[in-house]
């Protein structure tokens, strides 16, 4: 098929017809694909780390990655931040903008009987531009680390939950082949104690394996 098309392809959808047969749908592959690393480590003294994370393709072009610190330790903040992403997976998949996902999410945290609290970095980024939105909300620094530079990406919204409307940083940014965004919890950027010394750290190391990189973030905080 590629070779009839002068394209590169990927298989989108096969449907079955009968016994023996089925029909594909054939679309040109993107642009770009995207590796993913994750390191996370529970407080001491607790059972559970606090923090969830999301990577998921919103459709064939366009993948989610999110970051949910849930305000306090232990399990209880893992549920308060495993339900925040798990709601914002649902309305992002539905179309919605990850800004307007967060603020739906914020709606439901603040109109809850219990205090609720959770600080988000999400990102959507289509896979054949390189077009990123990023969305900081109570989060701490993050960074953009590029050929050139690593840029430190902040924000002063309050976390999810607090309010009954609000008001997160978004970032709009062009991804180039082996650039990387970097999302830390509170546990990190503490360590660190400012984005300068985390981005000094950062620039140490490769982000041609995400994993190893956000092991080696992890080892140095």
């Amino acid at each position: 098929m590629e070779e009839a098309a002068g394209a590169p392809l990927s298989v989108a959808a096969k449907q079955p017809l009968t016994a023996q047969r089925c029909a594909y749908l054939f679309r040109r592959r993107p642009a770009f694909d995207a590796a993913f690393g994750m390191a996370s480590a529970t407080k001491e003294g607790e059972d559970a780390c606090g923090d969830t994370h999301s990577l998921i393709k919103i459709d064939e072009r366009t993948f989610l990655c999110a970051l949910s610190d849930g305000m306090g330790s232990g399990g209880e903040a893992r549920r308060v931040s495993d339900s925040a992403l798990t709601l914002i997976e649902s309305f992002c998949r539905a179309g919605m903008p990850a800004d307007a996902a967060l603020s739906a999410v914020n709606g439901l945290l603040a109109a809850g009987r219990e205090e609720t609290f959770a600080c988000v970095d999400a990102a959507t980024v289509h896979l054949d531009t390189g077009e990123a939105e990023i969305v900081k909300i109570g989060s701490p620094f993050s960074f953009l680390v590029t050929k050139e530079q690593i840029e430190v990406l902040e924000s002063e919204s309050l976390p999810l939950g607090i309010l009954d409307s609000v008001h997160p940083t978004v970032l709009r940014r062009t991804l180039a082949d082996g650039d990387a965004l970097v999302f830390v919890s509170d546990g990190v950027s503490e360590a660190f104690g400012s984005g300068a010394d985390a981005a000094e750290a950062l620039g140490g190391l490769s982000a041609a394996n995400p994993q190893q990189l956000a092991e080696a973030l992890l080892a140095r905080a």
